[in-house]
């Protein structure tokens, strides 16, 4: 009987931010992978459970597991096929494995695909997904503004699309959330205000949300337009002028 197979979600990057549940799980299962972006580098979701596994009775195992932050798709979809054949041969062997991500695992996550690809390879395995805290959250909490309230629309995207896409879908929004970093805030702000954002719509930009470099920054559209483009670990929220 094969291992079971967890997808947890481990918050923005603040320890005191994974929850109970995430924390119970970490503790008792065989296996920690944590997934990072290139051979060179650590994760940092490995990073922010640390202490967890450090006061658990349990000797965990612990493996990093490689997804290149490339556009390139068979790039990618061969990571996702090398990682997953490493989870299922471990779960084959009994053990109970988490895979950990960084905010909540069904939210723009690695976890989705490889995922996906174990089920595949092992369709009789048992699976549990634990929600975590994710940067949007994180990031109205630490600004106090609010995401959305009453009947507003939010619409989520990544920076990654294009931002004809983006016009499109803001046309319909109160609130606009843009994760993983925005390279063209100059297009960013004008494809906003076509999309009927007044210039003095209030704006939050978050770097590093829940970390100890946590920067978070509250102005108006107008002032976005004149600001470099942010890293991958940020998160912008842009909520619609009041008539």
């Amino acid at each position: 009987m094969p291992g079971k197979f967890f997808g947890v979600g481990v918050g923005p990057g603040n320890p005191q931010l994974i929850t109970i549940k995430a924390s119970q799980v970490l503790m008792t299962v065989d296996v920690i992978c944590a997934p990072k972006a290139s051979p060179k580098k650590s994760s940092y979701a490995l990073k922010t459970v640390r202490t967890i596994i450090k006061t658990s009775n349990k000797r965990q195992e612990t493996i990093e597991l490689v997804y290149p932050m490339v556009k390139d798709r068979k790039l990618m979809e061969g990571a996702v096929e090398r990682n997953a054949e490493i989870i299922v041969s471990m779960l084959r062997g009994g053990k109970n494995v988490a895979f950990i991500t960084l905010g909540d695992p069904m939210l723009y996550s690695t976890f989705i695909n490889t995922y996906r690809k174990v089920v595949e390879k092992l369709p009789e395995v048992e699976v549990e997904i634990i929600p975590g805290v994710t940067s949007l959250s994180a990031c109205a909490a630490a600004s106090r503004i609010p995401i959305a309230e009453a009947e507003e629309a939010v619409v989520i995207i990544p920076a990654t699309s294009n931002l004809e896409k983006l016009e499109m879908l803001a046309q319909q929004a109160d609130t606009i959330v843009l994760m993983k970093g925005v390279k063209d805030m100059e297009g960013l702000f004008k494809a906003l205000t076509r999309s009927g954002f007044g210039e003095n719509s209030q704006a939050v930009v978050a770097a590093n949300i829940g970390t100890p470099s946590e920067e978070v920054r509250i102005m108006k559209l107008h002032e976005l337009r004149k600001m470099k483009g942010e890293s991958y670990f940020s998160t912008i929220i842009v909520r619609r002028e009041s008539p």
